[in-house]
């Protein structure tokens, strides 16, 4: 007999199976990942077709004991309305499940991880979504600790520079590196979400954490950005 559970959480990613079946990419209240397979969704007007989409907050039921846990039974949540009334908005909450996929591990809990996505994409008021998606980056790179030292900021420069990370960011893209982004920078890694976002950096700020935040997910996740191209 197999065992059923119920699981709530957040889809990172969706992927077509067959004509009728999806493999999900969910990431539940514990922070946990795992992938499931959801069968048989054949009409976009069914209760499952309505809860299956990126982003959604879902109460899922799983089936385990096959090669992909089955989702039985799906129940949304919340769908997150204000966010997808604007292409902008659609483009930020996938970027931010693009990277909690690719920053969390299958069947290792990161509760922090969820609670942060969940306020960013639930409860933060910010709507400059190139500042949060960087924020978040590098809160979960130091979190998983592939974080290069944070350096002193003195006069100007940082000691070890050719082995810093916010030095190299500044040679490849050109950006200077001055005070404020080192204070925003500290900031995000050594504060919660929920204090870094009612800061106010300038633009010049914001570009530089975001191709910095980029730059080190590549390296990280070996993976490129996809979602990038529409974050403007």
């Amino acid at each position: 007999m197999h065992e059923e559970n119920r699981e709530q959480g957040i889809i990172l990613k969706v992927k077509n199976y067959s004509v009728s079946d999806k493999i999900i990419t969910f990431i539940s209240t514990l922070g946990k990942k795992s992938t499931f397979l959801l069968k048989s969704i054949k009409s976009p007007k069914s209760r499952k077709a309505h809860a299956v989409d990126i982003g959604n907050h879902v109460e899922i039921k799983v089936k385990n004991g096959y090669s992909l846990p089955l989702i039985t039974d799906i129940k949304l949540l919340n769908e997150f309305d204000t966010l997808k009334k604007d292409h902008s908005g659609i483009f930020y909450l996938q970027a931010l499940c693009e990277v909690a996929d690719n920053l969390s591990f299958e069947e290792i809990e990161n509760q922090t991880l969820f609670g942060d996505l969940l306020y960013l994409v639930q409860d933060c008021k910010a709507t400059e979504y190139k500042y949060l998606i960087a924020s978040f980056i590098i809160k979960h790179i130091q979190e998983s600790g592939f974080m290069p030292e944070l350096p002193e900021y003195q006069d100007g420069i940082y000691a070890n520079r050719e082995s810093v990370g916010l030095n190299v960011a500044e040679i490849e893209y050109g950006f200077p590196v001055d005070e404020e982004c080192y204070k925003v920078f500290k900031c995000i890694i050594e504060r919660d979400l929920g204090f870094t976002c009612r800061i106010k950096p300038s633009v010049k700020t914001i570009n530089l954490l975001y191709e910095l935040g980029i730059s080190w997910y590549s390296v990280v996740t070996e993976k490129k950005f996809n979602s990038g191209i529409f974050i403007k």
